[in-house]
């Protein structure tokens, strides 16, 4: 019974370490062509060049979601990708790579690559995208995830030079100060008519009330400005 059991479950197993073998293999290919790419200074001048190698990259990531090499490939396309947009200035390149970071937050926010890609991903929003409270959200995030990890430090000064979040809208209606403006104008041209018609009434009987204003304008309410730092990140694999 014990080896029935035992079967049982090595045959259940199988196909999981069948695919895990799969993902390391296909990774190992990408990382080959990483270097390759990286070693060769006449292919990294072709775009195509660095979308090939990104692209097998994400295809380990797509075709083996639940492997643990998944993170590890979609963290290395990040990188090729925004070291690329770098080089095109082209926006699709920058967003596909803010696209894998995002992917690598959404699906395993407690990886160990998580808080790395939640740095990369906050730079990108702060110095390049100008998306300061995106930044914001995905540095708090990644530092209430994983509290002890290991690029905590960086995450905290990242945090430190974003602008402060800005003062959400005072509760109330408020009336335009044009509108306020036309209804005092409109109040005041009453009382003179009022006055005038009373000057025509005979003297025993001329009795006028004063008229009263109620226009109060209101101020507009202040905009706070935003500013992101620029620096530049390195972004080759070790």
């Amino acid at each position: 019974m014990r080896r029935l059991v035992l079967l049982i479950l090595l045959v259940l197993a199988a196909p999981s370490v069948a695919a895990r073998d799969r993902a390391e293999k296909d990774y190992q290919a990408a990382r080959r062509a990483y270097y390759q790419l990286k070693d060769d200074a006449q292919r990294r001048k072709f775009r195509h060049q660095w979308l090939n190698v990104a692209h097998r990259f994400e295809a380990v990531a797509k075709k083996y979601p639940n492997s643990g090499r998944a993170p590890d490939a979609l963290y290395t396309a990040a990188r090729l990708l925004a070291e690329l947009s770098r080089i095109s200035m082209l926006d699709e390149d920058l967003r596909a790579a803010i696209s894998d970071y995002e992917t690598i937050l959404e699906r395993t926010p407690k990886n160990s690559l998580a808080d790395d890609a939640a740095l990369a991903l906050g730079r990108i929003y702060l110095e390049r995208t100008g998306e300061t409270e995106k930044s914001r959200r995905v540095v708090e995030r990644a530092l209430t995830a994983l509290p002890r990890g290991d690029q905590r430090a960086e995450l905290v000064a990242l945090r430190a030079l974003l602008p402060a979040s800005p003062q959400p809208p005072a509760t109330g209606k408020r009336v335009p100060a044009r509108h306020a403006a036309a209804k005092e104008d409109a109040q005041a041209r009453s009382g003179t008519a009022q006055k005038s018609s009373a000057a025509n009434l005979p003297s025993d009987s001329s009795k006028s009330s004063p008229s009263t204003r109620t226009g109060k304008s209101a101020p507009a309410s202040p905009s706070s400005p935003s500013a992101a730092e620029t620096a530049s990140t390195g972004a080759l694999l070790d």
